[in-house]
């Protein structure tokens, strides 16, 4: 892989994640039209932890994370790090050591297509850690630097560094940068046709209704 060195790039503005801050990952689904999505085998440690915020992306190796070190010390502080090497969960790519760093840096959470070590750890701490699997194994050399702040492809999306990321319990979806403002507007188009679909049902239901409701399942 080629290294890329590019910490600078735009980031979602504080509106943007205001206006976002307690909406769910299935109702932006919607509102992409039903793109963005990540491999549902990607979940949160502990259920109720959220993801939100730029995506930092890194590209590691298997047994190597050098790339995940390089990345938790350029991204900046509210960052998502979107760490990928390539769903390999027979080893961890991350624990407890970088978790701390990450934290002391205030990155906003970590997204590892990967596994993770010292779960029970991890999940008493407050930074969120999402990844595809958990396992004790780690050999943690430091030998190859992947790509940083460029768009790889991660649990099946391409992501690119400043994409806003919204991880909860059921599952991750990436905004693309370009597509943040759409995205709002969808969702609150959405949300006001589900309360006055909602107000309905609570009196009366008919077959037709029904049919309507079905584009929320």
């Amino acid at each position: 892989m080629t290294t890329v060195l590019k910490p600078d790039f735009p980031r979602p503005r504080a509106a943007q994640l205001a206006a976002l801050q307690t909406v769910g990952s299935a109702l932006l689904y919607q509102a992409l039209g039903q793109r963005g999505a990540l491999h549902s085998s990607i979940k949160p440690l502990q259920s109720g932890r959220r993801l939100l915020g730029p995506a930092f992306t890194a590209g590691g190796f298997p047994g190597d994370n050098l790339t995940g070190h390089a990345a938790i010390t350029l991204a900046q502080p509210g960052d998502i790090l979107v760490y990928t090497v390539d769903g390999f969960i027979q080893g961890a790519s991350f624990g407890d050591m970088m978790a701390a760093v990450a934290a002391s840096r205030g990155l906003g959470g970590i997204l590892i297509d990967g596994a993770v070590r010292d779960a029970a750890t991890l999940r008493s701490w407050s930074l969120p850690v999402f990844s595809r699997g958990i396992s004790l194994k780690s050999r943690g050399e430091k030998a190859r630097l992947g790509p940083l702040a460029a768009p790889l492809v991660v649990a099946g999306v391409e992501i690119a560094p400043g994409d806003l990321i919204v991880g909860d319990d059921d599952g991750v979806i990436a905004v693309p940068y370009a597509l943040i403002d759409v995205a709002i507007e969808r969702v609150r188009q959405l949300t006001a046709e589900k309360e006055n679909l909602l107000r309905r049902f609570s009196s009366d239901v008919s077959p037709a209704d029904w049919e309507r409701l079905k584009a929320w399942e």
